[in-house]
């Protein structure tokens, strides 16, 4: 998922067969939102992975530049 310019807190969800991937991306540091939600999981006894962090910078493109001077 291509999220071009986004700034504060993007979930992300995507079920494929009988998985979910929930992706959150964040423009600033804190874990909080991700153990809360993990603690969740947990509380529900659903089975569930958690990867490592992935950092990561995706450029704004002309899409979003032309969104910001229309509004």
């Amino acid at each position: 998922m291509y999220s071009s310019g986004t700034t504060g807190l993007v979930i992300n969800m995507l079920s494929v067969g009988e998985n979910i991937t929930v992706d959150f991306l964040l423009s600033f540091e804190t874990e909080k939102y991700i153990s809360a939600f993990i603690e969740i999981l947990k509380a529900a006894e659903l089975d569930f992975k958690v990867s490592e962090q992935i950092e990561f910078r995706t450029p704004g493109d002309t899409i979003c530049i032309q969104a910001q001077v229309v509004a």
